[in-house]
This record gives C-alpha cells, structure tokens and sequence, in this order.
C-alpha cells in the first residue's frame, strides 16, 4: 500500500482526510520536518519510500529530485483562491482512484477538473 507524506504547503487536515479513506498519510509538520529544506525531505521519502504531495512545483525538477529509488510525487496546481476543502477534496478523490503502481515513480499532477500523469522516469 502507497504511503503517503503532505508538504507543508498544503492544509494539515488533508493526511487525516487521506486516513480517512484508508490510505496512510502523515503531514510533515508532525514528523518533525516542519521548514525542513525541499531536499531533506526528499531524502526522507525516498528513504522510506513514500510518495510526496506538495503544491512545490519544483520538486517536478527531475534532475534535482529524480525519482529512482522514490514511489511518486504528486503535484497539486490550484488557484490561491480556490479554498482548502476543495483543494483536499480534489486530491483525495484522486488519490482513491489510483493504485500503487500507477504511483509509482510518476508525478500526478492534480489540477482543477484534471489528473494528469508523467513517468515513471526513466532509469
């Protein structure tokens, strides 16, 4: 089962929402990686092999964060305007149509109305 880690850049509540669905998430705010620098918690993911949701665009960036070794990344791009619940509903409605090997090793890029999916990367 895909295991997941939410950036900070996204509401807390959406690992409790992703739990809620019966996926595993935790937030990085309660790992201890709370303003912790984009490539230290790229080493945590790939080290536990989890996969990423982040609203960082540059964490897309293959060659500074290639995905050998990581089970994905999943992009979020939302308006700031569009509010929280909306944004959370949209990924969870994405993440339980997926399944770990659609995952991983590929960005998801979730969008307004779309899901969009690039990779796995090659090795």
């Amino acid at each position: 089962m895909a295991q997941f880690l939410v950036d900070e850049d996204l509401p807390r509540s959406l690992a409790r929402d992703l739990r809620d669905i019966g996926l595993a998430a935790e937030d990085v705010r309660d790992v201890g990686l709370r303003g912790t620098p984009d490539s230290e918690i790229w080493k945590h993911v790939v080290s536990n092999g989890l996969t990423l949701i982040s609203g960082d665009l540059g964490l897309g960036n293959e060659l500074k964060f290639p995905r050998r070794g990581q089970q994905g990344l999943v992009l979020v791009r939302f308006p700031t305007e569009v509010p929280a619940q909306a944004i959370k509903s949209a990924i969870v409605r994405a993440l339980d149509h997926l399944t770990e090997a659609e995952l991983s090793g590929a960005i998801i890029i979730v969008e307004p109305g779309r899901l969009r999916r690039r990779g796995p990367a090659s090795s």
